[in-house]
C-alpha cells in the first residue's frame, strides 16, 4: 500500500532517494555483500535519476559494483528512451539489474534484449506452491531455462521449506531468498550474522 501512495503523491522520488543513501551507508560496513535496492518505474523516468545516484555514491564514497537495482517489468512497460538510456547509464557505472517479480507482469521477452539486465527474480508466487504444482514447477523451470540462454542469473524469491529449495536447485535456479535462508534483521547485525555464517 505505501509504494502506490508514495508514487500517487509524488514523494516516491524522496523515499528512494533517501533508502539509497542509507543502503549506501550500509554497504561500507558489509564488506562483500551485494546490496539489493528497488527502483520504482517513475524514478527511473525521471530525468536527473541517474545523476542523482551519482551524487549520491559520490556523497557517501560508495561503490556502484555492490549493488543490484531491482526493477519492476512495469518500468520496462514505458520501453521509452529515457529509461533504456537510464539502464544503460546504470550499468555502465557498475549497477548490476534485476528484473524483478519476473512472470507475474507483461513485460516482453523482447525487453530482456533491449536491456542490460543481469537477472530475473522469479516471483514467490510460483515457489510458494512448489514441488508438488505442475504448472508452478513448469513455470520455474521455464523461466531459468530462458535465463540461462540469455546468460542471465536467477534468483527465486519466497524459498520457505527444504522441498521448495531442493526442486529449484535441481531446476538448475542459482540464488535463492527466503526464511528458510535467513530472516530479515537489524542493519547491524547482517555484519554479525555474515561472520558468523562464514565460522560454519
Amino acid at each position: 500500500m505505501f509504494i502506490p501512495l508514495a508514487e500517487s503523491c509524488g514523494l516516491i522520488g524522496l523515499v528512494g532517494a533517501a533508502v539509497f543513501r542509507r543502503a549506501c551507508y550500509d554497504s561500507l560496513r558489509w564488506s562483500g555483500l551485494e546490496v539489493s535496492v528497488n527502483v520504482s518505474a517513475i524514478q527511473l523516468s525521471s530525468p536527473g535519476f541517474v545523476d542523482e545516484m551519482v551524487a549520491t555514491l559520490a556523497e557517501t564514497g560508495a561503490r556502484a559494483d555492490v549493488f543490484l537495482l531491482e526493477i519492476t517489468e512495469t518500468a520496462l512497460l514505458k520501453d521509452s528512451d529515457g529509461v533504456h538510456d537510464a539502464l544503460r547509464r546504470l550499468k555502465r557505472l557498475g549497477f548490476r539489474l534485476a528484473l524483478d517479480d519476473f512472470g507475474t507482469g507483461y513485460a516482453s521477452l523482447a525487453y530482456l534484449r533491449r536491456h542490460p539486465i543481469d537477472k530475473l527474480k522469479i516471483d514467490r508466487s510460483f515457489v510458494s506452491s512448489l514441488p508438488g504444482n505442475s504448472e508452478s514447477m513448469a513455470v520455474a523451470s521455464a523461466i531459468i531455462s530462458l535465463a540461462k540462454s540469455l546468460g542471465l542469473k536467477t534468483t527465486a524469491e519466497g524459498v520457505e521449506t527444504q522441498g521448495q529449495l531442493d526442486a529449484l536447485v535441481k531446476l538448475g535456479c542459482s540464488e535463492f531468498q527466503g526464511y528458510l535462508l535467513g530472516r530479515p534483521m537489524p542493519a547491524d547485525a547482517i555484519a554479525g550474522a555474515r561472520e558468523a555464517a562464514k565460522v560454519h
